[in-house]
């Protein structure tokens, strides 16, 4: 199943999260939106990062990747809660 969700906090940036999911497992997702990661390479390794992951290590996942990392317009929350809501 694909399902997209659009989030924008007060105060932050789009946040646009594409998820292909079977069950419990994420297949592939993809991140856009006008949101900034620095360095801009993590978007992809989040994203690689998630590929056949259990809907539960979503939040490991994602916090693993962006650790050091400096974001801007979203945080690390804010992409766990848009994953999983479009994994629901």
């Amino acid at each position: 199943m694909k399902k997209e969700v659009t989030t924008k906090k007060a105060g932050g940036k789009l946040l646009r999260v594409k998820v292909d999911y079977t069950g419990d497992t994420i297949n592939n997702v993809v991140l856009g939106g006008d949101f900034f990661m620095h360095p801009e390479e993590k978007i992809e390794e989040l994203e690689n990062s998630l590929k056949n992951t259990k809907v539960a290590d979503v939040k490991k996942r994602v916090y693993e990747v962006v650790d050091g990392v400096v974001l801007y317009g979203v945080d690390a929350d804010t992409i766990v809660e848009s994953v999983l809501e479009a994994a629901k």
